[in-house]
């Protein structure tokens, strides 16, 4: 990574939420690479309709897409998070959802050839970027085929909404050692634009926390 993306260090992100309007500043230490990782805090929160915060304390025992994967279960069950939070933290959250249809069968048999943790989290990364950002599985299979994170993936399909330019673009460039310094400045992106969600949907079902 080149030196200026660690002007990542200090990140101010202007999160906007169905619930509330939140501002909140993210030290990032030592490593750049966590910065698509801060920033897909502030989008998975307006997605769901939760504060950030939430998304941050959740983030701290799993991982980016078991985060996500505790959202969705929470809403489509109707239970609180940090239930579902436990049910992803004791290995159960993957096989409910399956179980209880959250995670379709048809595509998790098209994906066969994985295994089953790996293809539970690449279909429901798929729904999320499908339901987030309306793009197409087969444009996120390949990209995955990259072996990019799922938050890289998630800020890369961000940043081409607030830039208004394709997705696919952005992920090039990314996988070409172009850091978000550059492409911010590039396109006029601010870090606070590139944190909060660039799209108008919303999952739409109240997430349950509790206090």
């Amino acid at each position: 990574m080149k030196k200026r993306e660690l002007e990542f260090a200090f990140l101010t992100i202007l999160a906007f939420t169905t619930t509330s309007f939140a501002a909140f500043t993210l030290e990032i230490k030592a490593d750049p690479q966590t910065a698509p990782s801060a920033l897909f805090a502030g989008i998975v929160a307006n997605y769901f309709g939760v504060d950030t915060k939430v998304v941050l304390d959740v983030r701290k025992q799993l991982t980016p897409i078991e985060v996500i994967g505790s959202f969705y279960l929470a809403g489509e069950e109707g239970t609180y998070l940090n239930h579902s939070q436990g049910e992803f933290k004791k290995g159960r959250g993957w096989a409910k959802m399956k179980n209880r249809g959250h995670i379709p069968p048809g595509q998790l048999k098209k994906m066969g050839r994985y295994p089953t943790g790996v293809s539970h989290e690449r279909v429901l990364f798929i729904r999320f970027m499908e339901d987030c950002y309306r793009i197409p599985e087969r444009k996120v299979v390949v990209w995955l085929g990259y072996g990019m994170s799922y938050d890289e993936l998630i800020l890369c399909a961000n940043f081409a909404r607030r830039a208004q330019i394709l997705p696919e673009r952005v992920v090039e460039l990314r996988r070409s050692g172009r850091d978000w310094d550059w492409l911010c400045r590039t396109w006029k992106v601010s870090k606070k634009e590139l944190g909060s969600l660039a799209t108008p949907y919303r999952y739409g079902k109240k997430i349950k926390v509790k206090k």
